[in-house]
């Protein structure tokens, strides 16, 4: 890929509080799964891998192959994994440990707590495979799923190592309305408030 399409500012560089913002982005090319795509030529390939661990455990990953040089960016070649994890089901319960893509919103990519925007999360995972009914009259709720997670975020944050947690229950009550509740928290990390 050659791209010639400058990065731009991010405005305001302070919000005012302890978060700031201060980056360099480019609509073109910024938003995937936090790949960084040098202004100038880019090589890229990934590929997908599955192994199926006997009956109950599998291993999934993409691996990702990433060469760039560039004007605001200097010679790299990235060879690693966007996904990785080790997975196992049980009856109706899935546990996920490893690096994986987390989309919790309104849309299949993105949404107002998690979307393929940034680097997939090293975290825990524990869901239903399928859904579920409640039971007595909770089962008017329709088919539900329940998830839940818990990560320890990268060392390139303000506050290294921070943890974040977070639950999702949703619910279909008709075919063609889904609501749901999501809660998500970040919290602690090297030099953060106890």
């Amino acid at each position: 890929m050659f791209l010639d399409s400058p990065f731009r500012k991010v405005a305001p560089a302070n919000t005012g509080a302890s978060d700031q913002i201060d980056t360099f982005i480019n609509p073109l090319v910024s938003y995937q799964l936090g790949r960084n795509f040098a202004d100038t030529h880019n090589g890229f390939m990934e590929t997908r891998h599955e192994i199926q661990l006997g009956r109950y455990f599998s291993i999934a990953g993409n691996a990702l192959f990433l060469a760039r040089t560039g004007k605001q960016i200097s010679d790299e070649v990235n060879l690693g994994f966007d996904e990785l994890y080790l997975r196992s089901e049980f009856k109706n319960i899935g546990v996920q440990f490893g690096r994986d893509v987390l989309a919790w919103g309104q849309g299949n990519q993105r949404g107002l707590f998690h979307s393929t925007n940034a680097t997939p999360l090293d975290m825990f995972k524990i869901s239903n495979v399928h859904p579920f009914y409640y039971p007595w009259f909770l089962k008017y709720l329709g088919p539900s799923q329940i998830s839940f997670y818990f990560s320890v975020l990268e060392a390139t944050r303000d506050h290294p190592h921070a943890y974040m947690v977070g639950y999702k229950f949703s619910f279909l009550p008709f075919k063609n309305f889904e609501f749901g509740f999501m809660n998500a928290i970040m919290s602690g990390g090297e030099g953060g408030s106890p």
